[in-house]
Formats: C-alpha cells, structure tokens, sequence
C-alpha cells in the first residue's frame, strides 16, 4: 500500500482545521462524484472533478480508479465523495497522459483506516512477513495457491505446495482474493495466526506465526556516484540472493554511475574484489576512496541471461563522490517529522528551471538516512517505492528551518 502517515504537534494544526470524514467502511460505488485535492505543479488547493471509475486490483495493490484529472503534486491529496463530503481515498498515481486520459488512481480509504487504526492503538501497522510465493493464474485470478515456500525469513510457515489459502478462521466469511487481503489481514496481528486452507481437497486449520516487516524509516542506504545501495531484504532471497548481497536501489541518470553502466536493481557482487555486505562497511570504503580521490572496481550481479546461467556479472570503474552517509556515528533507528522541512520535486526529465519546492506530501518518500550531523545540512538523491517512475531530492537540517531557495 502506498501510504505513509506523518505526526505534526497540536500546535501546528491551524485552528479552523476540521478533522476530515473518513469512509472506512465501504468500498467506493462506481459512479459516484468525486473531487481530487493537492498541490499540482505547484497551483496549491487544486480540485479537479470526475467520478469513481472502478474498485481495481492492480500492480499488487487495490485501488479507487477515477477519471479526476491527477497529476504531480496531487499525491498525498484527498479523493472525496462529492454527495457524502467523505474521504474515499488517497491520490497516487496516474498513467502516462501520452498513453491515457483519465486515468487516476487512489488509494482506497478502507485500507488506509486500518492503518490509521494501529496506530491510534499503539500497535505497529508495518506489512507482515510473507514467506510463501503464489503461483498466478491468467484465467482465475482470485484465489492464493502456494507455488514457494521460503525457510530462511524470520517467520516459517508449514505449508505445502498447491495448499490453497483461503481466509483467518476467525473470519472465515472474509476469503482471500489476493495477496493484498492477507496482508490486510495480518497487519498488527504478532504471534500465532489461525489460517484455514484448503489441501488435496479438504479444508485445514493451520497456525502460522505473523510478524511485522521492519520499519521502511529504520532503512540505511549509501548514496555515491548517484547510486544508492543499501540492503533490500526480499523473502525470496535463499534462491535468488543467498550471498546477501547490497541492492542497486537506485542509480541517477547522467550520473556517474549511469555512465558507467550501472543499472538499478540488481546486486553489488563486489568492491575491488571484496565482498562488502553491509552499508556501514561500504560506506567507510567508499569514503576512503572518495578521500584519496582514488577509483573504484564495482562488480555487480543482474539476472540476465549468460552462457549457462540465469545471472550476469558486469564490472565497472567509477569515480567515487558525494559519499552522503556519515560513517562513525549511529544511524538513528526512526526520523523525527521536524528534520524534514521542505522537498524539493524534481524529474529528472525537467531542467532546473523547472524545480519547485513544496511542503512534504504524504505518500511514496522512502528515506534512507536521517539528519544525523547536528545543524549540518545533507542533501540526498532518494527514490520514491519501488517501480514509482520520478525521484526526489530533501534537504534535511536538524531542528532549523530549511527554505525553499536552500540548495
């Protein structure tokens, strides 16, 4: 789910700020008026109008489709009913206009409420851990039948292959379309979860244990050269990264790692023929190397195809510079609100000319370092949740405020 929840102090809530409706218990009805709020290109407190297109299954997620126009800037803005006054959803994306028109999507509030819920509760909302891969059906696409099961993530589950899932047994009228509702419905839950199945034709209890992902806040990259490397933990990691290798999270364009051939994700095999497998550790090589103005031999791994064998090693000398992580002191496990002032929204098809600043949004930031050098400014090339096609540069200070004309 693309969502991401900020906490501001009372004191910063204007007094005439009404908490908003939230529909948090019914999908949306197709073709009810909707209006779609935010910030685009930088035209504050924008509405545009249009009606609620579709309930959609899409990209692993479930979506409100709408035709309101959408676009940069309306992420994180509220999708509301026009008739009830009600939040239905959160904007996120939208298809390409050279492609589409009037494609919007958001979202959906339902799925955002259980969020907002565990939080109001204490309890950590993070996705669970997954252990198990589902095999997909072209035909019938609303059933979860296990192709993988993974034994090396925290948690284990005893399944077999071709074990159908089919709801909590606690809820067992609630049945599992997708993958996307057995995450819903073990977000919060920590510790033995009853799940029926369905084995060889009879239907089972099984207990499995559920437990939280980590946090995405908690995440440590390293950015140099343009490419941020930091380490992605996927469950099917025991057959298609058993070495452990850093992850290619992102790599810049006309940066020098782009240049040089370095493509986003795939894995860094190796740093002048060592095998770096932690942030800390590559971070304090990278900036030695980046001090005595010295190049390095990274070596990294893509599945591709090679000469009997499903992977591909491709090696590359770069310049090291802009080494954005501070090596010697601990990284702060969590990121106050108040160290991130501004963003600064930049495609990286725009020329400068062309870069706003706005406040912080609500969705799609992924923050891999925190404001750890007291009263020092970091600038950072981040990237948005995976596959979300523009990126973000923050500037991040601690605990004074950031303007918009601070680069």
């Amino acid at each position: 789910m693309d969502l991401a929840v900020l906490k501001i102090s009372n004191s910063k809530i204007p007094a005439f700020a009404k908490e908003a409706d939230l529909e948090c218990n019914a999908k949306p009805v197709v073709g009810s008026p909707v209006g779609a709020y935010g910030h685009p290109f930088s035209l504050d407190y924008s509405g545009t109008r249009g009606i609620v297109s579709g309930n959609r299954y899409r990209w692993g997620r479930y979506w409100v489709q709408t035709d309101a126009a959408i676009n940069s800037g309306n992420s994180g803005g509220p999708l509301i009913n026009l008739d009830t006054g009600k939040v239905i959803g959160i904007n996120s994306a939208t298809y390409s206009k050279r492609m589409s028109e009037g494609l919007g999507f958001a979202v959906q509030m339902i799925r955002a409420c259980r969020v907002f819920k565990l939080l109001e509760n204490k309890v950590d909302p993070s996705p669970p851990y997954i252990p198990i891969s589902f095999a997909a059906d072209d035909q019938i696409q609303d059933k979860l039948v296990v192709a993988a099961v993974y034994r090396k993530q925290p948690v284990v589950w005893p399944l077999n292959l071709g074990d159908r899932l089919s709801a909590l047994a606690e809820e067992p009228e609630k049945k599992f379309k997708h993958q996307a509702d057995l995450i819903h419905a073990l977000r919060g839950r920590n510790g033995p979860v009853e799940l029926l199945i369905e084995r060889s034709g009879k239907l089972l209890t099984v207990i499995v244990p559920s437990r939280a992902r980590p946090k995405l806040t908690g995440r440590i990259g390293v950015h140099a050269s343009g490419i941020i490397f930091d380490a992605e933990p996927l469950k099917d990691d025991e057959v298609m990264n058993p070495d452990n290798f850093l992850f290619i999270q992102s790599v810049d364009e006309t940066s020098i790692g782009a240049l040089s051939g370095i493509r986003a994700w795939g894995y860094l095999a190796s740093v002048d023929g060592k095998a770096i497998k932690t942030t800390k550790e590559l971070c304090t090589y990278l900036s030695g190397a980046e001090s005595d103005d010295r190049k390095v031999n990274l070596v990294t791994r893509h599945v591709d195809w090679e000469y009997r064998a499903q992977t591909r090693y491709s090696s590359h000398e770069i310049t090291v510079l802009r080494v954005v992580v501070n090596c010697s002191q601990q990284v702060p496990s969590s990121i106050e609100t108040e160290t991130v002032k501004q963003v600064l929204i930049r495609s990286p098809r725009y020329d400068s000319s062309r870069t706003s600043c706005r406040p912080i949004t609500a969705t799609m930031i992924r923050i891999y370092e925190a404001s750890m050098l007291a009263g020092t400014h970091l600038r950072y090339s981040l990237t948005s949740l995976p596959r979300i096609s523009y990126k973000l540069e923050i500037l991040l200070e601690h605990k004074q405020s950031v303007k918009c004309g601070d680069t």
